[in-house]
């Protein structure tokens, strides 16, 4: 006599293997069912597989064997068989020996748990244990049936025994444990006597059971609901599922009309309880509906790891919906570890099995390399295979394949024909890829109008890239009526669906107050959305935020973790940034390398201020040995590209003949052009070439007016320079003179403030005061200015 229905009794770690054992089985016309032990109630769910099965596998490994839920599993296995049944253990190593290895080698089991490997190694090797191989199913399968004739054989004797006393074995083990527990004969003498009295109510009882008639159920009216049902006749499915309630199915299917109140009045608490007691009466299908209503909160409060469950337990039970929401919160990390390699796995799965909607997730994710090495080959056969299928998505991306040529050769003209196939199978980024077609004259003639057109039939469907685009024209006047708020209104909308790049215009429209009300405290949460989506514009801007205290408190730290978060993306502000973090230690420890790195990287990305800060490196030996010619050649790169830094020190360079010989006339030229970009140390440097008669004919005069020009630019050596030509000569303005050392005191410069503490103690300009002429000085040689010592010691 052949086994007919299998209970495969496996861990959620085992799940894959043990899914692919039910498979073949079930080709070998098995009836297979599965229950994973640390997601069920063993007592209730266990109970009702074991009725129902002839024989038990148990799928176990090292993990299994490690945690005490397998002991306790095979004992309420043991308990709840009502007959003996045929047992296989199927060990997914390639030996017992491997099997054990695992359980010694790792330091996370308990000294208990390593104690006990040798007896469960013992164990195993008396019972029937098959090792995976490339036949162990044929084994599994000789296994079964050999045993199932030891098991009958075996019944047919046991009967016997029973005849000769049929409650013999109920009460007198219970009796004999109670008499050897304890020596007080009145504790158990009257439970003893109860025991007795109450063994004919028992054998009525029985008797009862048996007579009892079950419960009819008109299968003629449950067939009937389900036609009306099928014909979205809601009322009457209804009234015809509500006859036949007692039925598992009829149970879920009342469940789904109250939960969208078809042919009743809604209610979603109801449907929930009907799916409850569906899955309790046994009918795996409302499983996943379950699995749904925790998912998307429906009659119960959202909860990803219930739903989670749920879904496992439908896929179990072969419900490969179910086994593709599964795969969603593997892929998302919702009510499981986020783990794309397993959502992949499924997807491939039921990939293999023509589900379209898992062909087309498959495909994204080797397109874009999640959870595998990126692949375009294998993305365009599974897109092709969902395409085909009329699958609007896949049809979209398969364009996309081809109009970029990604594994197959470019073809625009058969990317144009599944982009419109996709359009009118009501895909909003298709439309919007037709626009981009027509903005850029690629594979259609450059038509502007008709892009824009294609782009708001893709806005009118919720595309977020075509609404964000119609937002970016709109800003910019570009082929559409130049409108701020109409483009803040759009940025908002594809920022709310998502859109991490639209996120950060938000950010900017508030920050900068266009088309909406100037907000630092929006700015920042729209900064702080596009960063989490992993927009490095958006990641950049965050942590601008914070540097500033914009919007939110200054914190320096966050502001160095998303300037790093960016610069990892390639944003070359970001970088830059980095390399003022690390060579301030501003946000984290000083590392003049990592700072030079960063300045380079950034750099060598275009950026013109790195280039000017990879010049200041090399002239300093900041995190690099230091090389004049090195530091010229950057900053002659970034002058080039107008940067006024960069062009006051190239003509520092010039000046002091570092790097160069030295040439006023050439200085000159880089500091008028720094000048022009109101560049106050440029005007400094002229005003000294004027006042030393460098490179231009002497003239005091035109020495102040550049010195002038540059302390009206905050720069502190011209407003020092000033505060000098007040103290003496022609125009002599002691109050002017103080005046300008302060700001330039003010400003940092400290040998401006040894002058204002001069002149305090003097009483130059300003109220005699030697006092506090002597705490700015004493400052001055606590921080270690030598020069604050002298006047020190001529003063006090």
């Amino acid at each position: 006599m052949d086994v007919n229905t299998v209970l495969i009794l496996a861990y959620v770690d085992d799940y894959f293997k043990a899914n692919k054992i039910a498979a073949e089985l079930s080709k070998k016309n098995f009836t297979v069912r599965m229950e994973f032990p640390d997601s069920f109630d063993f007592d209730s769910k266990i109970r009702a597989s074991l009725l129902r099965a002839d024989a038990v596998i148990y799928i176990i490994s090292s993990q299994v064997l490690a945690s005490d839920k397998y002991y306790e599993l095979h004992g309420i296995v043991q308990e709840n068989q009502r007959m003996p049944k045929p047992e296989v253990y199927v060990a997914l190593n390639n030996s017992i020996d491997d099997l054990f290895l695992d359980i010694y080698k790792h330091d996370e089991y308990s000294d208990d748990i390593l104690l006990r490997a040798d007896d469960y190694r013992m164990e195993l090797e008396q019972k029937n244990v098959i090792c995976q191989s490339s036949h162990f199913i044929d084994d599994i399968e000789k296994l079964l049936k050999s045993l199932k004739e030891e098991t009958i054989d075996e019944m047919a004797i046991e009967p016997e025994k029973e005849e000769e006393n049929p409650l013999e074995e109920v009460f007198e083990e219970p009796v004999e444990e109670a008499v050897e527990e304890t020596s007080d004969e009145e504790v158990f003498e009257e439970p003893v006597e109860e025991a007795v009295e109450e063994t004919p109510a028992l054998v009525e009882a029985t008797s009862e059971v048996k007579e009892a008639e079950p419960k009819v159920i008109d299968m003629d009216a449950f067939n009937e609901a389900i036609k009306e049902y099928g014909k979205d006749n809601y009322l009457d499915s209804f009234k015809l599922f509500l006859k036949t309630k007692d039925l598992p199915l009829a149970e879920y299917y009342l469940g789904y009309h109250y939960l969208n109140g078809l042919g009743v009045d809604k209610d979603e608490e109801l449907g929930v309880e009907y799916y409850l007691k569906s899955v309790n009466d046994g009918c795996d299908k409302a499983y996943s509906a379950l699995g749904d209503a925790y998912y998307y909160g429906f009659g119960v409060a959202k909860d990803d790891l219930i739903a989670a469950k749920y879904y496992k337990s439908a896929a179990a039970r072969g419900d490969n919906d179910a086994l593709f929401h599964l795969a969603n919160c593997y892929y998302y990390g919702k009510g499981e570890v986020q783990n794309h390699r397993k959502a992949l796995e499924i997807y491939q799965t039921l990939a293999d099995e023509d589900n379209i909607e898992a062909c087309y997730h498959a495909g994204c994710m080797y397109f874009l390399g999640k959870g595998c090495k990126q692949s375009y080959k294998n993305a365009y056969y599974l897109l092709q295979k969902a395409a085909a299928a009329g699958h609007p998505k896949a049809m979209n991306d398969l364009g996309t394949l081809y109009r970029y040529g990604l594994y197959i050769e470019p073809n625009i003209k058969i990317a144009i024909d599944w982009f419109n196939k996709a359009a009118k199978a009501g895909r909003g980024a298709a439309y919007k890829n037709i626009g981009d077609l027509y903005y850029f004259g690629v594979g259609y003639k450059q038509d502007k109008i008709r892009a824009v057109q294609n782009y708001k039939k893709g806005a009118s469907l919720g595309c977020a890239d075509a609404i964000y685009i119609i937002g970016l024209m709109e800003e910019q006047g570009d082929d559409i009526e130049l409108s701020y708020d109409k483009s803040f209104q759009h940025f908002r909308q594809a920022a709310e669906l998502g859109h991490a790049a639209a996120q950060f215009e938000v950010g900017n429209c508030y920050y900068f107050g266009q088309g909406t009300k100037k907000s630092d405290m929006d700015a920042f949460y729209w900064y702080k959305e596009s960063a989490k989506g992993g927009c490095p514009e958006g990641q950049y801007a965050l942590a601008v935020a914070y540097h500033n205290g914009k919007g939110v408190a200054q914190n320096s730290k966050n502001a160095f973790h998303w300037y790093k978060v960016a610069a990892e993306k390639g944003n070359i502000e970001a970088l830059n940034a980095l390399g003022d973090c690390y060579m301030n230690a501003d946000g984290t420890e000083a590392n003049e390398k990592l700072g030079f790195d960063a300045y380079m990287k950034a750099a060598q990305g275009k950026h013109v201020a790195a280039m000017c800060n990879v010049g200041k490196c090399y002239y300093f030996g900041n995190g690099v040995t230091k090389d004049y010619s090195l530091a010229v050649k950057w900053y002659m790169q970034a002058a080039q590209k107008n940067d006024p830094e960069a062009q006051v020190l190239l003509g520092n360079c010039y000046y002091y003949g570092t790097g160069f010989n030295q040439n006023y006339l050439e200085a000159l030229k880089w500091y008028r052009k720094a000048s022009k970009q109101e560049n106050g140390q440029a005007y400094y440097m002229i005003g000294r070439c004027y006042e030393n008669g460098q490179g231009v004919k002497k003239s005091i005069q035109l020495a102040k007016e550049n010195y002038q020009e540059g302390a009206d630019y905050g720069d502190f050596m011209a407003e020092y320079a000033l505060g000098e030509y007040y103290l003496e000569g022609a125009e002599m303005d002691e109050e002017k003179s103080f005046e300008y050392f302060e700001d330039a005191h003010i400003h940092g410069f400290k040998m401006a403030t040894l002058k204002v503490a001069e002149c305090y103690y003097l009483g130059r300009g300003v109220v005699q005061d030697k006092d506090y002429s002597f705490e700015l000085a004493k400052k001055l040689y606590d921080d270690g200015y030598e020069e604050a010592q002298e006047f020190l010691q001529k003063y006090f």
